[in-house]
């Protein structure tokens, strides 16, 4: 009897392990940034420049959203940025929350539309560009 095939980070359990682990990444960046908003409200960026709290944390949930397209899929990522704007609009404050999700999903749909096309000349060349234009 042959030997069962090793375990690598190649099989169906350990790559659903995997992404597993990045959505909740994404969904506590996505938490943490309500949080921040809704503690701190606007904080100074500089050059007189105020931004809500949660951005600073937009980069991040950017970030793993690219990481989750190259693990998941178009399909699979817009799935996760809907949830992503559900789960913000659960979390932030009522009168923030249609707000909160709408940034979301326009954000990390932008994010993608960028992205994707980049993505065939390296990771950091499409990383980069696209998280740039959503600190914008």
């Amino acid at each position: 009897m042959p030997a069962p095939p090793p375990v690598t980070g190649r099989t169906p359990i350990r790559r659903a392990v995997n992404c597993g682990r990045w959505l909740c990444g994404y969904a506590a960046a996505l938490l943490a940034a309500n949080v921040l908003t809704a503690s701190f409200g606007m904080v100074p960026v500089g050059f007189g420049q105020h931004a809500t709290a949660g951005t600073l944390l937009a980069g991040v949930a950017l970030m793993i959203r690219n990481v989750l397209q190259d693990r998941l899929g178009r399909i699979g990522v817009v799935a996760a940025v809907l949830a992503g704007s559900l789960l913000s609009a659960l979390i932030a404050a009522p009168g923030l929350a249609l707000a909160s999700a709408a940034a979301v999903a326009v954000a990390e749909l932008a994010d993608m539309a960028l992205y994707t096309p980049l993505r065939r000349h390296g990771w950091a060349r499409a990383v980069l560009p696209a998280t740039l234009l959503e600190t914008l």
